[in-house]
């Protein structure tokens, strides 16, 4: 066996919600106070958040069983969970080298395949919410595809709870307003994840956030 199959997995936190939605705000955070978020990550064409801090190599893995533009399943989610386990023990290495106590999962297409991301490597859910008014004013100020408005929101969202209610999965839930204005909120969040940052870290966290 490999040093890759004896490694166990770093403890893995999932982040669900919509494009446009601040998942990139809130997973930006978590990597800066101790968690890893595989780079390279996918880059975007909003000068205001250039890192979407999404996996390039998972993002084309969940486009290979879920399309980006029509939300609806192409794929293999079985070879999925296959490529997701090793991928992980690999992660793994690097995130315990880098220092990082938790690997940090974010893509909206990943609402698709809560089921399979659970049964891999059990993660701990997060899920970030924003009214649909506001993912759409971001929507088209980025110039991007309907599905990454409103009308994909409103589908992913339904899929978010109704997959974590239909595995039986508990989860913690923050709104993009309170987890950007509340201090308190993120503690309470970073405390419910198991993340504890140093105090270099979690100054330089709020300092990226702001």
């Amino acid at each position: 066996m490999t040093e890759v199959d004896n490694a166990p997995l770093v403890p893995v936190v999932c982040v669900l919600g919509a494009w446009s939605s601040g998942t990139t705000a809130v997973t930006g955070y978590l990597t800066r106070v101790g968690g890893y978020s595989c780079p390279p990550h996918v880059q975007t064409n909003d000068p205001r958040t250039p890192n979407s801090h999404e996996p390039v190599d998972f993002a084309i893995e969940l486009r290979k069983v879920i399309g980006g533009l029509t939300l609806k399943q192409h794929g293999d989610r079985e070879a999925f969970c296959n490529w997701l386990r090793s991928w992980l023990n690999e992660r793994s290495i690097e995130a315990r080298a880098s220092g990082a106590s938790h690997i940090v999962l974010k893509h909206p297409l990943s609402a698709y395949l809560i089921k399979e991301i659970n049964a891999v490597c059990n993660p701990d859910f997060l899920v970030v919410t924003r009214p649909f008014i506001k993912i759409e004013e971001t929507r088209k100020r980025r110039k991007w595809y309907p599905s990454y408005g409103a009308a994909g929101a409103q589908k992913l969202y339904s899929t978010i709870f109704s997959s974590l209610i239909e595995i039986e999965a508990s989860y913690s839930t923050v709104s993009f307003r309170d987890f950007t204005t509340s201090l308190p909120r993120r503690r309470t969040i970073l405390k419910a994840l198991g993340i504890s940052g140093t105090h270099a870290q979690c100054h330089a966290a709020e300092s990226w956030l702001k």
